[in-house]
């Protein structure tokens, strides 16, 4: 480069879109399902990708362990196993969350393999996903990490919705009262609406939902 002012391919860098921040973020695509693990075996995941105005958010769903799980201590009589049971439940409607979006059904999903380990399930699973792309237009709810980066605002331990058609009608995703603190914790925009009657203060407003 002889000058480093100019126009030319390697004197400027490619434009990029950021995901957008929001409860209800439009014209968002599922573009990819895939299974990842780590080389020594200590996590095993499925991947869902998802695309708006040519970049890519990857929500990276780590299958359930058994390590760390615990009795509840609101639930009477809990035990380990009812809480590790109750974690996969959760983790499979979430699965089948984002595969009723592509028009998959239970019935179709029961084609997936589970009797052969995680790695077979999520194969099966994340093939159907993958055959199923169709350019569907959703609205996806994202937050920001611990680092300001954007997310899928999907929570381990329940079920509340994060994704949705755009053809069923207005956008119904909110943020609970928990994700607006974690919100607010993470470092919300500086330019946030703050409301000063609310102990939180922060309120959804400050969210976009047609950027």
């Amino acid at each position: 480069m002889s000058n480093y002012y100019g126009f030319a391919e390697d004197q400027t860098k490619s434009t990029f879109n950021p995901f957008p921040v929001g409860e209800g973020v439009e014209d968002v695509e599922i573009t990819g399902a895939k299974y990842t693990s780590a080389e020594n075996g200590s996590w095993e995941a499925i991947d869902i990708s998802y695309t708006r105005a040519g970049t890519t958010l990857n929500d990276k769903m780590f299958a359930v362990k058994r390590e760390g799980i615990k009795p509840r201590s609101f639930i009477p009589d809990d035990t380990e196993e009812d809480a590790y049971e109750d974690q996969i439940r959760t983790y499979n409607t979430q699965l089948l969350h984002i595969a009723t979006k592509l028009d998959l059904t239970r019935e179709d999903l029961a084609g997936c393999n589970a009797t052969k380990g995680f790695a077979r399930f999520a194969s099966d699973y994340c093939e159907m996903i993958n055959k199923h792309l169709n350019g569907q237009k959703l609205y996806l709810k994202t937050t920001k990490d611990k680092n300001g980066y954007p997310k899928v605002c999907r929570n381990t331990y329940n079920t509340t919705p994060f994704v949705q058609r755009m053809d069923s009608g207005p956008c119904e995703l909110k943020y609970t009262e928990k994700e607006l603190v974690t919100l607010e914790d993470n470092k919300a925009p500086k330019n946030g609406v703050v409301d000063s009657q609310k102990s939180s203060g922060v309120t959804s407003k400050w969210t976009s939902k047609s950027v």
